[in-house]
């Protein structure tokens, strides 16, 4: 487990888990940052394209590393919950993974729940889903800075 600023991240054998609290933010403001793409860039660094919608196109473009993360909305409640699926275009033999968001009021502000994975117990699964992690404990805090007044 660890902590980086206001968020936790936590690994079990199949998911990697993070947890933020963001103080003075609604919950459908801190979920809105997923899906609209001026936010996106701001805190993800992508050019995103969405459709909030089940079957709904998730893509978010890096041109910073030319590289694309393409799929679909899975699940989507205003305010609640997202669940998207992902892969990298250049990497198609690689799995799809799933983010799971949630969000909920906590206090002043909003706790946002995130789920990421399922990962096999195999090496390169592994070495994703600490990849992942990684990712998440950089991005997270700066989702936070963001969006906290």
């Amino acid at each position: 487990m660890s902590d980086i600023g206001s968020v936790t991240l936590t690994r079990d054998d199949s998911t990697v888990h993070a947890t933020a609290y963001l103080a003075g933010v609604p919950p459908a403001d801190t979920l809105a940052a997923f899906l609209d793409p001026a936010s996106v860039s701001a805190w993800w660094g992508g050019e995103l394209t969405v459709e909030a919608t089940p079957h709904g196109r998730y893509v978010v473009t890096f041109p910073q590393l030319g590289q694309t993360m393409r799929g679909q909305v899975l699940e989507y409640r205003p305010g609640e919950l997202l669940v998207f699926s992902w892969s990298w275009d250049h990497e198609p033999d690689l799995s799809t993974r799933r983010v799971e968001v949630r969000v909920a009021p906590s206090g002043d502000g909003t706790r946002l729940d995130l789920v990421h994975g399922s990962y096999a117990d195999t090496e390169p699964d592994k070495a994703d889903a600490s990849g992942h992690a990684e990712g998440w404990a950089y991005f997270l805090p700066r989702l936070v800075e963001h969006l906290t007044p």
